[in-house]
C-alpha cells in the first residue's frame, strides 16, 4: 500500500508524472469556489498542492493572491520552475502541515484555504489523528473571520466530522464529485466528474472514484 504521508512517495510521483491532479479537477471545483474568488479581493491558501497545476488554475481564474505550501520541495521546484516568468502574486513555501503551519511571514488572514486531499494523505499513516488535528487547527489559525475551508477528502461525513469539531464552524456544507459513469467510459463516449448537492439528512458512502466536498465557514 502507497505511503500516501511520505516525502519519498511524492518525489517519485513527482518523477514519474508533471501534472498529478488529486481527487478532482479545478474545472469541477469551480462553482464552489467562485461565491470567493469572484469577490474584488480574495487571498487563497492552497495546501498541499503536489505536483498539481491547480494553483496556476486558480490564479489564471482571476486570484491574483494565492499561497501554496507543501512539505515536498522537489513538486514545489517544479512549480517555481513553471511560474519563473509569471503570475507574481502566487507565492511558494515549504512546510509540513501535519507538524502545524509556520509560514515565514506571518499572514494577515486567508479568506479562502483550499485543501485538496492533504488531510487524507496525513491520516493514511499510523496514529495521523492528532497530525491531522495540528493540519486542521493550522488552516484554521490563519483564516480571516470569516473565512471558509474547502476540503476536498475520499471520506464520508461519518469518517470525517470527528476531526472537523476540533475547531469550531459556524457551517458545514457537504456536496459530492462523481466520476464519468464506468459505461461510458469503457464505450469511448466523453463524460465528465460531476458535482452534486446533497441533502443534510442521506446518508452518504464511499464509492469507487467519489469524492467528498466539505465547505466549513469560519
Amino acid at each position: 500500500m502507497a505511503d500516501y504521508s511520505s516525502n519519498a512517495y511524492w518525489k517519485g510521483r513527482s518523477r514519474e508524472q508533471t501534472d498529478i491532479e488529486w481527487h478532482c479537477a479545478y474545472k469541477t471545483l469551480h462553482a464552489v469556489l467562485v461565491p470567493h474568488i469572484s469577490k474584488e479581493r480574495c487571498s487563497v491558501l492552497v495546501c498541499g498542492s503536489g505536483a498539481s497545476t491547480f494553483p496556476e488554475e486558480l490564479y489564471d481564474g482571476g486570484v491574483n493572491d494565492v499561497m501554496v505550501v507543501d512539505f515536498n520541495e522537489e513538486a514545489l521546484e517544479e512549480l517555481r520552475a513553471r511560474n519563473a516568468s509569471g503570475r507574481s502574486g502566487l507565492r511558494i513555501e515549504q512546510a509540513d502541515i501535519g507538524n502545524g503551519l509556520e509560514l515565514s511571514s506571518r499572514e494577515v488572514g486567508f479568506d479562502l484555504v483550499i485543501d485538496k486531499g492533504t488531510i487524507d494523505c496525513i491520516l493514511s499513516q499510523s496514529g495521523g489523528f492528532p497530525r491531522a488535528v495540528n493540519a486542521l487547527q493550522a488552516m484554521y489559525s490563519y483564516m480571516k473571520t470569516p473565512a471558509t475551508l474547502v476540503l476536498v477528502s475520499h471520506s464520508p461525513p461519518q469518517d470525517r466530522m470527528d476531526l472537523f469539531r476540533s475547531v469550531y464552524w459556524h457551517e458545514v456544507k457537504v456536496q459530492v464529485v462523481r466520476p464519468p459513469a464506468v459505461q461510458d467510459l469503457v464505450s469511448g463516449k466523453h463524460s465528465e466528474e460531476c458535482l452534486e448537492d446533497v441533502p443534510e439528512s442521506a446518508a452518504l458512502c464511499y464509492e469507487p472514484g467519489m469524492s467528498f466536498v466539505y465547505s466549513l465557514v469560519k
